[in-house]
């Protein structure tokens, strides 16, 4: 999960206090592609 979530997102956990967490937040024209092409 922490290999996808940072080829997909560019995210690492504990690198920033101000970075949101690329789960944490939702818009509607965000891709959907992976949720249904795993």
């Amino acid at each position: 999960l922490v290999k996808d979530v940072k080829e997909r997102f560019g995210y690492e956990a504990g690198l920033s206090l101000e970075q949101v967490a690329p789960l944490a937040t939702f818009k509607p024209d965000d891709p959907e592609e992976f949720m249904v092409n795993p």
